[in-house]
């Protein structure tokens, strides 16, 4: 997935508008898993990542081709999440406890999803592709395990086994 949109990302920043129309598409489906499992007041989700887009569209000129595009991304994804969870706590409008926002805050910190980027890729290089799509779909884009057996065409016991040995064995690369 990684791979599929980037291109359309450079594409898009080419000229091409299904490109870019496909990536806008694809990146307001990750946002909205994303904000959904970090913003508990439903209300707000349109909100975010509506501002998620705009900050994309507006930064895309920053992207480096050279590095990976999920850390650029997810980066934009937490700073829009946590200026709303910065704006609702100084206003009280949305009445979120500090707790949440330094859950977030403390969770998600950028610098170090990016510093562990590297170490991912590595762990990645020594899974076979059904593997590593597999816990793409499941750790990255929120997709449940349901999901994933019906888009991939695969048995949920499957997919939940692929799954758990995907993860051992990049646990054993990483240590």
């Amino acid at each position: 997935m990684e791979n599929q949109l980037k291109e359309q990302f450079l594409k898009a920043n080419n000229g091409d508008k299904k490109s870019y129309e496909t990536f806008l598409n694809n990146i307001e489906k990750m946002a909205y898993k994303y904000v959904q499992s970090h913003i508990s007041n439903v209300h707000v989700h349109d909100d975010i990542v509506q501002e998620i887009l705009i900050s994309i569209h507006q930064s895309r000129h920053t992207y480096n081709p050279s590095k990976n595009l999920n850390p650029w991304i997810y980066a934009i994804f937490h700073y829009r999440t946590s200026d709303h969870l910065r704006k609702a706590y100084k206003n009280k409008e949305d009445s979120i406890p500090e707790e949440e926002f330094e859950k977030i805050k403390e969770h998600y910190n950028v610098t170090k999803t990016i510093e562990s980027t590297e170490l991912i890729d590595k762990a990645f290089k020594h899974l076979n592709e059904k593997q590593r799509k597999v816990v793409i779909m499941s750790k990255i884009e929120g997709y449940t395990t349901a999901e994933i057996a019906h888009k991939m065409n695969l048995n949920i016991n499957t997919v939940k086994v692929t799954i758990h040995r995907s993860l051992e064995k990049m646990r054993k690369v990483l240590s």
